[in-house]
């Protein structure tokens, strides 16, 4: 009979709000715009990275008040380098392991294929229809590819953006 009273009566919400007044973490989640659980990882990270010092994952969470899937997640983001994803996740736009994880595979295909063979590169761009841009006789072999014209206006004019409304003027003779 005991337990069916106990099943009427309302159960205790912890953490709602108790007359007007919310429960608050005890740790500072922010500090200014910067969420600081994703500055404490990309510290971390840099200690791996950047500073050489043999810390293990584990080593650098601790001494930056992080975690290891946390400061993995940030070696992720700055081994990509899209300084735009690692200032959202620094600004809280972005949860961390979402935004590691979206760029994961690409981290570890262009890892990968710095490590292969010329022959091995020179093979996956003929399967894929890629250019090989890595250096500039590369560059200059892929630009003997197109004519002049392609070119001129595929490439250049709209790299010059807005014109004002004027026709760009075509190529030169000499040029062609």
């Amino acid at each position: 009979m005991a337990h069916t009273l106990m099943a009427r009566l309302p159960a205790l919400d912890r953490a709602g709000s108790r007359n007007g007044q919310h429960r608050h973490s005890p740790r500072e989640h922010f500090r200014g715009e910067i969420c600081l659980a994703a500055f404490r990882a990309f510290t971390a990270a840099e200690f791996i990275i950047a500073m050489k010092l043999g810390l293990t994952l584990r080593e650098a969470a601790m001494r930056c008040g992080s975690n290891i899937r946390y400061v993995r997640a940030a070696i992720i983001l700055l081994e990509h380098g899209d300084q735009n994803l690692i200032d959202q996740v620094l600004h809280g736009e972005r949860n961390i392991l979402v935004a590691a994880a979206s760029v994961q595979g690409l981290v570890k295909l262009i890892a990968l294929f710095k490590t292969v063979s010329a022959e091995t590169r020179a093979a996956f761009h003929s399967a894929t229809g890629s250019v090989d841009l890595s250096t500039p006789a590369a560059r200059t072999a892929a630009a003997g590819m197109f004519d002049p014209e392609t070119i001129w206006e595929d490439m250049v004019l709209p790299s010059l953006g807005s014109n004002g409304g004027h026709q760009p003027h075509a190529p030169s003779a000499s040029l062609r």
